[in-house]
């Protein structure tokens, strides 16, 4: 998440340190994803460092955030807990390069952190170092042989059950499948040809899935493939009307897709359409993902060769997890394999 340009309105790379000090010209509170911390000239360069590398570690365990070291000191307001933060910046008068900085932060923050940025904002001799921390999906870290959170807008040690919660926590590759339609054509036998394309993504970067598995129904029409006699190995049909691609991906990264392109034939597309939709359901999933549907509806009823085939679609139900879908689509899937129109 670009938590710069939420908080600042331009990225971490565009920050200016006239952008921090116009940033608390109106009261601020620390919140779950803003931290702030202040330097005074008595304190020990690495001795601030130590505590806002605890704030660091907080936020890869939480929500992710912006922690500011150099703003100004916290005050107390009467009938509030909380403190404000406003006015003159306390800045670091210290400089540090980012390289070295980074190095020191994966260092003493266990396991070794990714997804921490800084930038270091001068004004003269004084700096202002804006720390953009992802939220870890390597959680829980330890710094300094503790865990830290953020709870109540405030970096403090993680309660046992939170910690074990994060340790067992469940991560999955997350990803996606959708189908693209091409527009139809008429076959000289009077058959008219719908080309799709099927499209498997993987959008988690760190994690490769395996063995995806893909299936797809219709209830109109049959796929061409189905009932070509040239092509002698026809195991990925189920039926004329269902495509199955068992572990068909081995290993699905992080921004390569996999494409499949097939085409529908529908044989008599008046007949068949002329009160009626086709419908498709795609389903699919793989080895450490949980099952997803897509779901579409195509409406022939107002059909005509120059139509737009987009203008068609009258549902388009994408990356839906079976636990949260609707229960007519659900309904729909379990319809199509027992042999009734879905």
């Amino acid at each position: 998440m670009d938590f710069s340009t939420s908080y600042f309105g331009k990225p971490l790379n565009a920050l200016l340190y006239d952008d921090i000090a116009n940033y608390f010209v109106e009261p601020k509170q620390e919140t779950e994803t803003i931290e702030f911390k202040s330097f005074a000239n008595s304190e020990q360069f690495d001795k601030s460092l130590q505590i806002v590398i605890r704030g660091i570690s907080a936020f890869l365990n939480s929500s992710g955030g912006i922690l500011i070291w150099g703003a100004p000191k916290g005050i107390k307001v009467p009938g509030q807990s909380e403190k404000v933060f406003v006015g003159e910046l306390a800045p670091v008068t210290e400089y540090k390069e980012k390289d070295s900085l980074i190095n020191k932060i994966t260092s003493v923050i266990t396991p070794m952190p990714i997804g921490v940025r800084v930038e270091v904002l001068q004004s003269e001799s004084s700096y202002t170092y804006i720390f953009e921390v992802q939220p870890s999906i390597y959680k829980p870290h330890q710094f300094d042989t503790r865990y830290y959170v953020r709870l109540d807008g405030q970096t403090k040690p993680a309660p046992h059950y939170l910690i074990d919660a994060l340790i067992k926590q469940i991560s999955y590759p997350d990803i996606k499948g959708v189908i693209n339609f091409d527009n139809i054509t008429l076959a000289s036998n009077g058959d008219f040809h719908l080309p799709i394309k099927i499209g498997i993504f993987n959008f988690s970067e760190l994690q490769n899935e395996e063995l995806v598995s893909i299936r797809l129904v219709i209830s109109g029409g049959y796929f061409k493939r189905a009932r070509d006699p040239n092509v002698t190995d026809k195991s990925r049909y189920n039926s004329s009307g269902q495509l199955v691609l068992n572990n068909f991906i081995p290993v699905l990264h992080f921004g390569i897709p996999h494409i499949y392109n097939d085409i529908l034939v529908i044989d008599d597309i008046e007949q068949r359409f002329s009160a009626g939709k086709l419908r498709l359901i795609l389903t699919f999933g793989g080895k450490h993902s949980p099952a997803k549907y897509s779901s579409y509806i195509l409406n022939f009823e107002n059909y005509h060769e120059d139509k737009v085939l987009n203008s068609l679609i009258e549902l388009c139900e994408e990356n839906i997890f079976f636990s949260e879908g609707k229960a007519n689509s659900i309904n729909d899937v379990l319809n199509s394999f027992t042999g009734r129109n879905a």
